[in-house]
């Protein structure tokens, strides 16, 4: 990109810090996200990576990524997802491109998890600017999240993870941190990623 033109010129240049990366949590309803995933025997899991990569792509700040301190706009983001085999406390990092419909993604998806025996597995040999860093927080609900990397301002890699889900009054609700980098992506930026999640999650 030319960045002379680039109507987030200056936003880009006054967040050029030693750690530029923020995070913002916000509740999400996933009733009925819950409901599919029961009646379909798919992973709830698997379906908000999905969804959320979708949705991610679709706001177009979160695809800007600084390389060699250059600004590109990368065509699509793919998910890196972490997860935990049963009986076991370790977690693995899997990435691939996200290429096909839901459904036929998550059955790919907890396939490859499964006969995973590398720490991470990134067959599709995705670059760090081509994905999505995913976590989760299963065991209890989450308030806040920080997370790790070295302070980096071009570090813009985005990074979604979501705590337990709660029965508030008959819904099913958690709250989902998102961390970018506000030389890319401002706080309208999350609320659109938000609200679009909600609306998709809403008519499954």
């Amino acid at each position: 990109m030319d960045i002379s033109t680039w109507d987030r010129r200056e936003h880009y240049e006054f967040f050029n810090l030693a750690a530029p990366c923020f995070n913002l949590s916000f509740p999400l309803d996933v009733t009925n996200l819950y409901a599919y995933a029961h009646e379909h025997k798919l992973s709830f899991y698997l379906i908000l990576v999905y969804l959320s990569t979708e949705v991610m792509n679709e706001v177009e700040n979160f695809r800007f990524k600084i390389i060699d301190d250059e600004v590109y706009l990368v065509d699509r983001l793919h998910p890196m997802f972490t997860h935990m085999k049963k009986g076991h406390s370790l977690f693995h990092v899997t990435a691939y491109k996200l290429d096909e419909p839901m459904d036929e993604f998550c059955v790919r998806a907890k396939e490859l998890t499964e006969n995973q025996t590398t720490f991470i597995s990134n067959p599709d040999n995705l670059g760090h600017e081509e994905v999505i860093y995913f976590s989760s927080f299963p065991w209890v609900e989450m308030i806040s999240l920080t997370n790790e990397h070295d302070a980096d301002p071009n570090h813009s890699i985005s990074r979604i993870t979501w705590g337990k889900y709660i029965n508030w009054g008959g819904r099913l609700k958690m709250n989902v941190s998102v961390e970018a980098n506000h030389r890319l992506v401002d706080g309208y930026h999350i609320a659109q990623f938000a609200m679009k999640l909600q609306e998709r999650i809403d008519k499954m």
